[in-house]
């Protein structure tokens, strides 16, 4: 789960900046990977620190977390959107495949 001012919690409501700071973090992370991912270049990329990040994510792995969270959100969107079809949706095991592979 995000972490809001250094405290961990089911519960955390995340601030503007965290959210922002996610987001940004999020898009980093889909056109350069996880597998490498340093704080540095990702803080100077999204214009952050990496005292920042481990500030609002209380760690590296923490920040992981909750990419990995954030992209399950875009997955379950993705899912739920293919599960009402529509003509640029079109139903089908096919179909479902190709969009989430993509």
């Amino acid at each position: 789960m995000i972490q809001n001012g250094g405290m961990t919690g089911e519960d955390a409501t995340p601030s503007a900046r965290q959210t922002e700071l996610l987001e940004a973090a999020y898009r980093y992370a889909l056109d350069h990977g996880l597998a490498d991912l340093s704080l540095r270049p990702l803080a100077a990329a999204i214009g952050s620190s990496p005292r920042v990040l481990l500030y609002l994510f209380g760690s590296k792995d923490g920040l992981v977390r909750a990419l990995l969270a954030r992209a399950r959100v875009d997955e379950l969107d993705l899912l739920d959107q293919l599960h009402r079809p529509d003509e640029e949706n079109p139903a089908g095991l096919d179909a479902v495949a190709e969009r989430v592979w993509s």
